[in-house]
């Protein structure tokens, strides 16, 4: 019960800091980071809310961006546990016509040993996912691409 009560909390917490503008322009700058570096001409689609405020603060420092949901798309999250928000962004996508290819991005896991338990990790309709957990935001590590078991995790 103590591992969810954690992850609960440090979710509410991931989520507050983007309250705070130089985090939330830091995390954008990330964002926009990984887009330009890895998916370039990606558009961007919000899995919750709070990833829209960070697709609406990364739509301002770069105008180009679009994130109409069409084409190849980066599916944006602040956290991520199950995968439920990124999956069902992703069908959304998909029952809309979407046939590019979707990409999950989130900004924090929620749950302990993320990186020993990568092997589990599946979430339908995405093709790669990619989780910036950790204070070096700024090295990416190498993609992990769909197998056969589901989406591997890149690391940095």
């Amino acid at each position: 019960m103590g591992g969810l009560l954690a992850a609960l909390d440090q979710g509410r917490a991931n989520v507050r800091d983007l309250d705070d503008p130089a985090a939330l322009r830091g995390h954008a700058d990330a964002l926009l980071m990984v887009r330009h570096s890895r998916f370039s001409g990606f558009g961007f689609y919000a899995a919750s809310p709070n990833a829209e405020r960070l697709i609406g603060a990364a739509m301002m420092l770069d105008p180009t961006v679009c994130a109409d949901g069409s084409g190849h798309t980066l599916i944006v999250g602040v956290n991520i546990a199950s995968g439920t928000q990124i999956a069902r962004a992703a069908t959304r996508l998909r029952e809309s016509g979407n046939e590019g290819v979707l990409v999950g991005v989130v900004l924090n896991a929620l749950i302990e040993d993320w990186q020993r338990e990568q092997a589990s990790w599946t979430v339908p309709e995405v093709d790669v996912l990619l989780v910036l957990d950790g204070d070096e935001r700024s090295v990416l590590g190498e993609l992990a691409q769909r197998g056969e078991c589901g989406v591997g995790l890149a690391f940095h």
